[in-house]
């Protein structure tokens, strides 16, 4: 299947962001801090090098954004992945339309891009998303940018492109690639890509021992999943935690801890361009 397990009890370690506000609370420091101004809250789940690719690490987190809290404009000098959780965040780039995003949709900075706008739409509902930052190790991951340097904005909306609907995966172990809610080139590591799905598993479902040959990181959304790779720990994961495996591992066991209820989890894999994302293994 495409769930991927922990080899460290430590599983807990969780991470959402959006491209402005996460990196605001969580970025800033090496460590996540406490509690973040402006009504919005971070909290790191796992952190992983990257391998091939000296100096540079991956930092999951989550964000959590209050009614009517907003974020000033900053940078991150990373690529930023964002996934929403609940609510709604309005979300721009300096240059870049302005968007309006909500459950299960995608947004996508590169280490270039000022993040001009990044607020919760509600003045009534928080908002909360999962942020996956490719970084340099030891550097800060949020950087306040003068107002005079943000540029004009437009006042254009968009409704995001990157994101497709999840679909159900059968028993037998889906490739990432069919279901990519965004797909972007790893910068500075030539061949690589970073492919982020949803996938869903029926309820019994259970998936073959395979491999990816990546290094995956997964976020369970709904349900109980069951995860173990070869010589690790077996664990049930629920809702908000997280599993990793690298490049090495055989996923042993991937399955839906329940007989009746179905579990939904996000997948993101740093993963060789034009390559299946998973493959079978015997045993």
């Amino acid at each position: 299947m495409f769930t991927h397990t922990h080899r460290s009890p430590s599983i807990l370690r969780l991470i959402p962001a959006t491209a402005a506000v996460l990196m605001c609370a969580s970025m800033a420091q090496a460590q996540p801090p406490a509690a973040p101004a402006g009504g919005i809250s971070a909290k790191e789940l796992m952190r992983r090098d990257v391998i091939g690719l000296p100096g540079k690490e991956v930092v999951l987190s989550t964000v959590e954004v209050a009614p009517g809290a907003s974020s000033a404009p900053h940078r991150h000098d990373a690529q930023v992945f964002v996934y929403m959780l609940r609510g709604k965040m309005i979300m721009q780039v300096r240059g870049g339309p302005r968007m309006t995003l909500g459950p299960g949709q995608t947004f996508y900075e590169n280490p270039a891009d000022v993040h001009t706008v990044s607020a919760n739409a509600s003045d009534t509902e928080p908002a909360k998303f999962l942020a996956f930052m490719i970084k340099d190790k030891g550097k800060a991951g949020f950087i306040p940018v003068a107002p005079d340097q943000a540029g004009g904005e437009s006042a254009t909306t968009s409704t995001p492109s990157d994101q497709t609907r999840a679909r159900p995966a059968g028993a037998a172990a889906p490739s990432a690639a069919d279901r990519a809610l965004m797909r972007r080139d790893v910068i500075g590591l030539p061949g690589k890509e970073v492919v982020m799905s949803v996938i869903e598993q029926r309820p019994g479902a259970a998936g073959k021992p395979h491999r990816h040959y990546a290094h995956v990181f997964v976020y369970v959304l709904q349900g109980r999943v069951i995860m173990q790779v070869k010589g690790g720990p077996r664990m049930t994961l629920g809702p908000g935690q997280t599993f990793y495996e690298s490049p090495s591992d055989i996923h042993a066991v991937s399955a839906n801890a329940s007989s009746t209820e179905p579990a939904k989890f996000l997948a993101i894999l740093i993963k060789a361009k034009g390559k299946p994302s998973t493959f079978p293994v015997s045993n």
